[in-house]
């Protein structure tokens, strides 16, 4: 990881490099930096205070990593993150603490990682967000109560699971978009 990059930076792309691990506040003296692209490294430690000090960070992006768990405080110090890309990793399970305060998230994807299970209450706090991100995961129920929090959701991906849903799956959501398999429904 490059610890020289400038204080000043407004964005920082490490992609396509071979970056394996983020440790504890290597990003610490980048205060302004508003876009921060960790995509297609070879990344599957995360640690917990990793993003400490991108106090003004809008996007973040680790797409196409190796990243098999998201410590729940790891995202704690991004208060104004809109956008969180973590698709194309091993994610394979959120805790419900994961997303906690970060109440500015209008775009959340995990597309084609391996979450196999999502704690209910999960998005509790997601309450901007527009666009959720779970297709082709290993999805095999979606409980009661998982959108919770989510009043402005407007589209939904859920294709590619082979789920069951419980009653109440999809109670608070409202005027939503889902893609749900090979044609896309209105709830």
């Amino acid at each position: 990881m490059p610890r020289d990059i400038p204080a000043d930076a407004l964005e920082v792309h490490l992609d396509v490099n071979f970056i394996t691990a983020v440790p504890d506040g290597v990003f610490a003296h980048l205060s302004q930096c508003t876009k921060l692209v960790l995509s297609t490294n070879q990344i599957s430690c995360v640690e917990k205070k990793a993003f400490r000090g991108l106090v003004s960070l809008q996007y973040l992006t680790l797409r196409r990593n190796l990243i098999p768990t998201i410590h729940k405080e790891v995202f704690a110090a991004l208060g104004l993150i809109q956008g969180l890309d973590l698709g194309t990793n091993r994610i394979s399970f959120l805790d419900k603490d994961t997303f906690k305060g970060l109440t500015m998230i209008k775009y959340l994807d995990f597309y084609g990682d391996s979450i196999s299970s999502i704690e209910p209450g999960t998005f509790q706090s997601l309450s901007n967000c527009t666009l959720l991100k779970l297709n082709h995961n290993r999805i095999s129920t979606l409980a009661r109560n998982t959108f919770k929090g989510m009043v402005s959701l407007e589209t939904l991906h859920i294709a590619g699971n082979g789920m069951s849903l419980e009653d109440g799956a999809f109670d608070h959501l409202h005027s939503i978009r889902f893609h749900c398999g090979t044609t896309d429904s209105q709830l």
